[in-house]
C-alpha cells in the first residue's frame, strides 16, 4: 500500500517465528519506523523459564546484534517475580546495560488470585520489587539520554500529533518551534536540543 507513508509496530514477542525477517524489513523499508517494543518481562533465563516465556537472553542479544544499531528498542519488565534473587535481578540489569533499550516500562510483580505465580515459593517483598523498578528505570533513562545526545544535529522525519508535538522515528517526542503545524502532518525537522525526555526541533523546508 504505497499511500501509507509511516508504519510502526506495537508490542512484539521476541520469540515470534518471523522476528528476524521483521527486523530485516525494518532495516530495509524506510516506511517502517526503526523502533521495536519487546514484551521481555525479564532478562534472566531462570525467571523467563519460570514465567513460561519462549525467549531467553541470548535470543534477545542476537536480535539486537541483527538490528546493528539501526533500530532502537523498548521493553516491558516485571521486577520481583517469585524466585528473583539479587543475582537473577542483576542478570536482567546487565542485559539492559548491554543491549541498551531506550525505554522500559518496569513494574513490580503483583500476585493475582488463582494464578500459578501467586502460589509460587520465594515471593519477593514488594519494597524490594519497587527498588528494582527504580534501578531498571534509572538505567534505561541513562540509555535514552545517551542515545538522544547522539541524535542532536540530525535531520529526521516526524509525524505531528498536536500542539506542534511530533513523534520521531524512534518514538521520541519532538517539540517543534515556530508556526502551528496541522496534526497528522509528516515533516522534516532538525533536532537541536533536548528538553526533559523529548527533543526540541525546527522544521527544514523540503526541497
Amino acid at each position: 500500500m504505497p499511500e501509507i507513508q509511516r508504519l510502526r509496530l506495537s508490542s512484539v514477542d521476541p520469540a515470534v517465528p518471523d522476528i528476524k525477517n521483521i527486523i530485516e524489513l525494518i532495516k530495509s523499508e524506510s516506511r517502517m519506523m526503526p523502533h521495536m517494543h519487546f514484551s521481555m518481562q525479564s532478562g534472566s533465563n531462570a525467571i523467563l523459564k519460570s514465567m513460561g516465556r519462549r525467549h531467553n537472553a541470548d535470543m534477545v542479544r542476537e536480535l539486537v546484534a541483527l538490528a546493528n544499531g539501526k533500530i532502537t528498542f523498548s521493553w516491558d519488565i516485571i521486577c520481583g517475580f517469585p524466585g528473583e534473587t539479587d543475582e537473577l535481578f542483576n542478570e536482567t540489569l546487565e542485559l539492559v546495560r548491554e543491549t541498551k533499550p531506550i525505554k522500559i516500562h518496569a513494574f513490580p510483580f503483583s500476585p493475582r488470585p488463582d494464578t500459578p505465580a501467586a502460589s509460587m515459593p520465594d515471593q519477593v517483598d514488594r519494597s524490594i520489587s519497587k527498588q528494582r523498578v527504580k534501578i531498571i528505570n534509572d538505567t534505561a533513562n541513562d540509555n535514552r539520554a545517551e542515545f538522544m545526545k547522539s541524535q542532536i544535529g540530525k535531520t529526521v522525519q516526524v509525524l505531528v500529533e498536536e500542539n506542534n508535538i511530533a513523534r520521531d522515528p524512534h518514538d521520541i517526542a519532538v517539540k517543534i518551534g515556530g508556526d502551528a503545524i496541522p496534526a497528522k502532518t509528516i515533516c522534516t525537522v532538525e533536532l537541536i536540543d533536548i528538553c526533559g525526555d523529548g527533543f526540541v526541533g525546527h522544521t527544514i523546508l523540503d526541497k
